[in-house]
């Protein structure tokens, strides 16, 4: 039997699971990896409004978000999103870790 161990967006948190397949664990990895990432990033959400002009407040206002506040996180994702695709070889465990594949 063979396991392959991932990291799991749980939201607020993210956990360990071992996945049956490289490719579950490999996508899962990729969306914890970038859950990881969101929750140790403070946004500069309140200098950023401070610099906009009241008119450049009002005009943000009016998006599909709903609010300005969800508007900036969905930005925020987007940007953690393009840093994970971008990660050097895209690998996030090989051989030489300690997270490989587990045998039992």
């Amino acid at each position: 039997m063979h396991g392959y161990p991932a990291l799991v967006d749980r939201g607020d948190r993210v956990d360990i699971k071992v996945w049956d397949t490289k490719s579950q664990a490999h996508r899962s990895t990729v969306i914890g990896i970038r859950r990881l990432l969101l929750l140790n990033t403070t946004p500069p959400w309140k200098r950023v409004l401070a610099i906009l002009s009241n008119e450049q407040k009002l005009a943000l206002g009016h998006n599909p978000h709903g609010s300005v506040p969800a508007l900036l996180d969905d930005a925020l994702a987007a940007a953690v999103d393009s840093v994970v695709e971008q990660m050097p070889g895209a690998v996030v465990r090989s051989r030489k870790t300690s997270i490989g594949r587990w045998r039992s």
